[in-house]
């Protein structure tokens, strides 16, 4: 995705996804940060101590947050929610 010589397949993909155009998708791009497969593999698979530098802590903390402010009864978050495999396997692809 941070290759621009895929930008016109990937606006492709990701507004069909959400039923846009590519004209009306290609703004949002602009707030959007693709993480380095090594830092997405970190964010993943670190433990729920990091708090907002893992996936596991900042859910956990938001979790907290919507069961203090009655958003919901009880916490919904599960760490075998985040399935760090096929990132994984893409940082293997990468090294090659």
């Amino acid at each position: 995705m941070n290759d621009p010589a895929n930008k016109d397949e990937m606006l492709k993909i990701l507004s069909a996804r959400v039923g846009l155009t590519p004209a009306e998708y290609e703004p949002l791009l602009a707030g959007t940060h693709i993480l380095p497969i090594a830092e997405a593999t970190e964010i993943l698979t670190g433990a729920p101590e990091l708090g907002f530098k893992s996936l596991a802590g900042s859910s956990g903390i938001v979790d907290q947050f919507n069961v203090d402010h009655q958003v919901y009864a009880a916490k919904e978050f599960a760490p075998e929610y985040a399935d760090a495999s096929l990132t994984r396997k893409s940082r293997r692809c990468a090294r090659r």
